[in-house]
């Protein structure tokens, strides 16, 4: 019987041990207060609604006739490139008809080139659209845009291409993309992520766009900021409006919550466990942060006086709830 009953405590003490080694390790790891500093890459961004603003040329009828076009929607031409082939055939309105394309005509007053040989006078890009708003978003207007105005209007691309035309109507639109602009208006609490003459990246449908911030303007509660850009966009004749992705910055190195931060005489730091176990405050030197997360220098930074100070590591273990600073 005592045998047995040693059996019993011995296979009693083993399950205790399983749930020492097993179970007690994961419990305590939910009250786990550090966190590990690892590398990454911080991209700060927004969505927002982009509006291009564009050198252009629309091309129109110096005759009715039949028209076959040569070229796609958005294909980038050289000079003189031929458009199109023409027929002209005299055929003219009725003294009672009006042109579909009337009310397109008294928005792109200003904009318009007669053609009868149907070549490109410049380079740019090709789009068979256009819309009624197409002469308030000019380089030349750029800078009097409002966001309380522009945020009322419609967009609304009608289609151009066909197969025969009247004199005067619009036939297709020719847009300088060696040097073009585009126009976003962001929140207050969002300005110091944009400076002028620094990059940004406007990711849109086809990809990454790389540009140069040109203006940086208050309107009203919001601001208006300008950039331009040489890249290719097969979109860009097209639309006025887009939404897109606006990336201010994008920096790689150790990623640290903010959250995890404190200060010591008004110094951003963060509390690095040592060998013996003790907290010690180590300060940082915030690169970029997006509001949640900073990027931070690794090793060493140098202070306003040009000192060295020394700084977290990689893999270093830092408090996660490191108190109140001073």
């Amino acid at each position: 019987m005592k045998d047995k009953r040693k059996y019993i405590y011995f296979v009693i003490v083993l399950i205790v041990l399983g749930l020492i080694i097993y179970v007690v390790p994961s419990v305590t790891g939910l009250f786990e207060t550090t966190e590990t500093i690892e590398s990454g890459t911080l991209q700060v961004s927004e969505n927002n609604t982009c509006y291009f603003i564009r050198n252009e040329k629309i091309y129109t009828a110096a005759s009715g006739g039949e028209i076959h076009f040569l070229v796609k929607e958005g294909e980038k031409v050289r000079k003189k490139t031929k458009i199109a082939q023409f027929n002209a055939d005299g055929r003219s309105l009725g003294e009672n008809e009006e042109s579909e394309y009337a009310d397109l005509q008294k928005s792109i007053k200003g904009l318009t080139v007669k053609t009868e040989i149907f070549r490109t006078g410049s380079s740019g890009v090709i789009s068979f659209y256009i819309d009624e708003n197409e002469n308030a978003f000019t380089t030349s207007k750029m800078g009097k845009l409002k966001y309380e105005k522009v945020s009322q209007m419609d967009f609304d691309e009608t289609k151009i291409k066909r197969t025969s035309t009247y004199e005067g109507e619009p036939l297709y639109k020719l847009v300088d993309d060696s040097k073009w602009y585009f126009v976003f208006w962001t929140a207050a609490e969002n300005i110091a992520r944009y400076e002028k003459g620094n990059k940004l990246a406007l990711v849109v449908d086809e990809g990454e766009i790389e540009a140069t911030i040109t203006d940086v303007t208050e309107d009203g509660d919001k601001w208006r900021i300008t950039a331009s850009s040489n890249y290719y966009y097969k979109d860009l004749p097209r639309y006025i409006c887009k939404d897109a992705l606006i990336i201010s910055s994008r920096d790689s190195g150790l990623i640290i919550d903010n959250e995890y931060m404190t200060t010591r005489k008004g110094k951003p730091g963060v509390m690095v466990r040592q060998k013996t176990g003790d907290y010690e405050f180590v300060p940082v030197n915030v690169e970029a942060s997006d509001g949640h997360q900073s990027v931070v220098s690794n090793d060493y930074f140098y202070d306003d006086k040009g000192k060295m100070i020394e700084t977290v590591q990689i893999y270093d273990e830092i408090l996660k709830d490191p108190g109140k600073g001073n």
